[in-house]
C-alpha cells in the first residue's frame, strides 16, 4: 500500500505561521477556520529501534506504520542526492508523530527545518527556587539533575520510574 507523505517542513511552515499571525485576522473567519486540524508531529531521530523503544515504552504510543521511502520526489523534497529514509508513524489516542531516519546519504548532515517544539507537563518549577543554598557547581548540577528526573519520574506510570520512584 502506497502512503502520501506530507512535508514536514511545510507543516512546520503552517504551524509557524497560524502561531504568529494576528488574532483579529482570523476572527473574521470564525465560521469557516482555515485550518481544522492538525495530522501529525514529525521528528527527525538518529536511531530509529531506540526512539520506537522510548517512545512506545516510556511515552506508550503504538507503531502505526513503519515504512523505508527514497527515489527522485523524496530527494526533491528534502534537497539530497540519493535520499533514503526509515520513517515509522505513531499514536498516542488521536495523536500522531512520525519519526524519520535519514538512512542515505551518510556523512552529510541531516536537515536542518528550523524552530522547535516544547510539551508542557506537570507544574512548572524554578531550579533556582527549588535547590539549597552553598552548593559547588558539582553540586548544583547533581542535585539539579536529581530534581528534574525525579519531576518527570512522578509523571511517568509506577513501573516506568526506575532509581527516581521516591
Amino acid at each position: 500500500m502506497k502512503t502520501r507523505r506530507r512535508n514536514p517542513a511545510l507543516l512546520l511552515l503552517v504551524v509557524f505561521l497560524l502561531l504568529n499571525a494576528p488574532a483579529q485576522r482570523f476572527a473574521a473567519q470564525a465560521t469557516s477556520p482555515a485550518v481544522v486540524a492538525l495530522d501529525s508531529v514529525g521528528l527527525t531521530v538518529s536511531n530509529m529501534e531506540r526512539s520506537v523503544d522510548f517512545f512506545s515504552r516510556v511515552l506508550s504510543f503504538e507503531k502505526v506504520s513503519d515504512i523505508e521511502v527514497a527515489g527522485v520526489e523524496y530527494e526533491r523534497l528534502q534537497g539530497l542526492f540519493g535520499l533514503r529514509a526509515r520513517i515509522v508513524r505513531m499514536k498516542l489516542g488521536d495523536e500522531f508523530i512520525e519519526l524519520t531516519e535519514y538512512l542515505t546519504p551518510k556523512g552529510r548532515p541531516i536537515p536542518k527545518i528550523g524552530g522547535h517544539a516544547t510539551m508542557r507537563v506537570g507544574e512548572p518549577f524554578r531550579l533556582a527556587d527549588e535547590l539549597p543554598d552553598g552548593l559547588d557547581r558539582k553540586a548544583q548540577k547533581t542535585a539539579s539533575t536529581d530534581l528534574i528526573m525525579h519531576r518527570i519520574a512522578a509523571l511517568l506510570d509506577e513501573r516506568h520510574r526506575g532509581p527516581y520512584a521516591t
